[in-house]
């Protein structure tokens, strides 16, 4: 929620364009935890700004450049939101009725498998 439908960049590159707010759903259907990496790439339509998540996934990244943002989260059964806030302003962007505040592109989700023990 708060970002837009998926654009594409590139070798194929999919990104969204996000207002200042926005929320990432996640949903663990199983009955145990299971640990993620969750890897994206952010950045402000208008540098510096700051954009805060609040959830599964916490902290404030500054946005001064291209960003790489990489961590590895346990997530328990049910349903869960990770809260987006970014206090930057909008991109000049004519013809664009959209509110253009921060990027988010190559965004990846995957389980982390354990080994098993021997």
């Amino acid at each position: 929620e708060g970002c837009s439908g998926v654009e594409y960049e590139g070798e194929h590159q999919p990104f969204r364009w996000c207002t200042g707010g926005g929320q990432l759903h996640i949903h663990n259907p199983l009955p145990f935890r299971r640990s993620v990496a969750i890897r994206m790439k952010l950045y402000a339509a208008q540098p510096p700004a700051k954009l805060k998540l609040d959830g599964l996934l916490s902290g404030t990244i500054d946005l001064v450049g291209l960003e790489t943002f990489a961590r590895e989260i346990s997530v328990p059964p049910g349903d869960h939101v990770v809260r987006f806030a970014c206090d930057g302003k909008p991109a000049y962007a004519p013809g664009d009725s959209r509110t253009l505040v921060w990027h988010i592109s190559s965004f990846t989700i995957e389980e982390i498998r354990v080994p098993a023990a021997p």
